[in-house]
């Protein structure tokens, strides 16, 4: 029923129905994953489904879809960079590598190129339909929320460890913050 949460999991209500996604996936539908596919932490598995979020978009966008399906897909969307970003906060230099290591900037330009073809289709849709309106507006409300979240993502991947000067390894942790941000700066500037 709708506003029901799905068993095992916590989700905002409206983002129930993107949950499907875990049946679009190049395993197939109900076949479980092999060990080499399962992620081996929360991260990996953050990464995972934005992956077959991004997939069950693209699926989506081969076909007339409703906005508010869409809009669910954005939700959930919001919550794995909501939580993406608390689980790189600290900072955690070790979640923010496997992130960056997973591709998540890729992912991000993508959903980016994704989002820009949908506001277009449904802005069309909606110049032919005026009682869509209401419906238009919830979802650029929620692609706006979406996208708040992943700039807090990309903000907290920058994230780093205050340094003591007085610290007697002042000088390595100095420059092991300095390579992983050089390399955050690097991924970001090459893969959005």
């Amino acid at each position: 029923a709708e506003g029901e949460m799905l068993p095992g999991r916590q989700t905002h209500p409206a983002a129930a129905g993107a949950l499907a996604i875990e049946d679009i996936t190049e395993r197939g539908e109900g076949k479980e994953p092999s060990a080499a596919e399962t992620p081996e932490n929360l991260v990996q598995w953050k990464c995972e489904t934005l992956k077959s979020v991004i997939s069950k978009i693209v699926a989506d966008q081969e076909w007339q879809v409703s906005m508010g399906n869409r809009r669910a897909q954005y939700i959930l969307l919001q919550q794995i960079f909501e939580t993406g970003t608390e689980m790189i906060q600290g900072p955690c230099t070790q979640n923010q590598r496997i992130f960056l290591r997973k591709g998540i900037c890729r992912d991000i330009e993508k959903l980016f190129e994704l989002q820009r073809k949908d506001e277009e289709a449904f802005r069309n849709l909606m110049a032919d339909n005026e009682d869509l309106r209401e419906s238009w507006m919830d979802l650029c409300k929620t692609m706006r929320l979406m996208e708040i979240a992943i700039l807090r993502f990309l903000y907290s991947l920058l994230e780093e460890d205050l340094l003591n000067v007085g610290d007697d390894n002042f000088l390595e942790k100095q420059q092991s913050i300095l390579q992983h941000k050089n390399e955050t700066i690097r991924r970001m500037v090459e893969e959005m």
